[in-house]
């Protein structure tokens, strides 16, 4: 199998069983808007935020190594146990460590929120850890379901909790806690998953291997964590949760390409190491084609959101977020640097290089963190806005002059200057209140994506018509 086949074929089969869950968050929006107060609704965000950045630091993104390592097991089920048990333990030690910490910091300066943070810190590991054991171990029927049922277990716990007990921002703690701790212990019981964990399966030469492999994983995991957490952080403590509330629900439709565009990172973390253990020349024409599929993929999906964004801001959300709404481009564009450069963290990687992941992505968080300190009292929700555009174009453009150490990616000055021109059309549209110039953006982004990704439409149209 072709590279190029193996990682479309693994982004799919990533994305059907991820989907769901990631998708349960903007499905819920139109529900969590019109109930809850911007302050509850802020309070809520800020601990995903903090859980954002505190899951991948305190397992080390040991589930990317547990599913890696599961996937070189093959069929041997002593290697497989000798994965688990060693993965699993490695996480029951950060977690600990993590209770330890939170437990005296929160002695220190207690808050309301604590108890549910931890405790979605907590079921956000676990998760990761029941979805990288079911697809390393090839039940893909059961990582669907499993996702699948996390989701409606979310979103029928919600609704009950929310609607019909009232119980306000307590209910979306429940909603959103619950159900995922209750069918990951159904799943373990029913898959007999806990025959894979066993003590005399613990070595040390192990541990190291697995933590080898996920901790290179984890400067890049944490470059949109790390700025985004610092924005919420200043929000809340110069503006309140009522005004976190509101940069909270502009942030959820540029996470939609985020959470489209992980599908696809899981799997290119595989692929971009594969295509070493080829010819440079072979690495280097797979790595250019697809960073330009990939780029031109993500600028048209930027571009469209953008242009359906005034439809999908009036229909989901609530009147009393609509603020939200002028603080969305500037959003997006830093989500699409940040997968950008994304793509230049898996060459880093491959290249077992974690260091310019790392001091790129603290790099990007201090100019935010400074920006946001400087302008917020001026501008407000625009200062935390734009500090997070400018953090990540720093941290693309650092990437950018970095990988030419490793490859020459093939550059395309005609389609830049030509996005570049589109994309500045779009977003005067955007900010224009007027409906026929929204459909005139909707159309203009429709026929830009067709023309930059008209290669990749016709090679999916005729794999279609040969499956006929």
């Amino acid at each position: 199998m072709k590279e190029s086949e193996r990682l479309l074929k693994n982004s799919l089969i990533i994305a059907i069983g991820g989907i769901s869950t990631k998708m349960i968050a903007f499905f819920l929006l139109p529900l969590y808007t019109s109930i809850l107060s911007a302050q509850d609704y802020g309070t809520f965000d800020y601990i995903i935020s903090i859980t954002a950045f505190a899951a991948p630091v305190l397992s080390l993104l040991v589930s990317e190594s547990m599913f890696r390592f599961l996937i070189e097991a093959g069929d041997n089920d002593e290697k497989k146990k000798r994965v688990i048990s060693q993965s699993i333990l490695i996480v029951i030690i950060g977690i600990v460590v993590g209770l330890i910490i939170a437990t005296i910091f929160f002695s220190i300066k207690p808050v309301s929120y604590a108890i549910p943070l931890v405790l979605y810190c907590v079921t956000t590991i676990i998760s990761w850890q029941m979805s990288a054991v079911l697809r390393g171990l090839g039940r893909m029927k059961e990582y669907m379901i499993y996702n699948l049922l996390v989701s409606v277990g979310i979103m029928i716990v919600n609704i009950i909790t929310i609607v019909v007990l009232k119980w306000g921002i307590l209910g979306l703690y429940v909603g959103n806690i619950f159900p995922s701790l209750l069918i990951s212990f159904v799943f373990i019981v029913k898959n007999k998953l806990y025959r894979y964990i066993q003590l005399k399966d613990i070595e040390k030469s192990e541990m190291k291997r697995i933590l080898h492999y996920s901790i290179h994983l984890v400067p890049n995991k944490l470059s949109w964590s790390v700025v985004d957490l610092s924005d919420r952080i200043i929000i809340m403590n110069t503006m309140g949760a009522g005004s976190n509330g509101i940069y909270s629900v502009s942030n959820k439709f540029p996470a939609l390409i985020n959470t489209a565009y992980g599908f696809f990172y899981t799997a290119w973390m595989e692929s971009s190491s594969r295509i070493l253990q080829q010819s440079e020349e072979e690495a280097e024409r797979f790595y250019s084609k697809i960073y330009t599929e990939m780029k031109h993929l993500l600028v048209a999906l930027t571009l469209g959101m953008l242009s359906f964004m005034p439809l999908l801001n009036y229909i989901l959300v609530n009147k009393k977020y609509w603020e939200s709404y002028y603080y969305i481009p500037f959003l997006t564009f830093g989500m699409l640097f940040s997968n950008l450069s994304g793509i230049y963290g898996g060459i880093f990687i491959a290249h077992k290089d974690s260091k310019i992941l790392a001091y790129s992505s603290i790099l990007g968080a201090i100019l935010n963190l400074v920006l946001n300190l400087l302008f917020i009292n001026f501008f407000g929700l625009y200062a935390a806005a734009g500090a997070t555009f400018l953090a990540y174009l720093t941290i693309y453009i650092v990437r950018l002059l970095q990988v030419k150490k490793y490859i020459h990616l093939k550059s395309t000055p005609k389609y830049n200057i030509f996005a570049l021109i589109i994309s500045i059309t779009i977003v005067l549209m955007y900010y224009s209140n007027n409906i026929w110039v929204y459909g005139l953006s909707m159309a203009t982004s429709i026929i830009f994506a067709a023309f930059t990704n008209k290669e990749t439409l016709m090679i999916i149209i005729k794999k279609v018509r040969k499956q006929k």
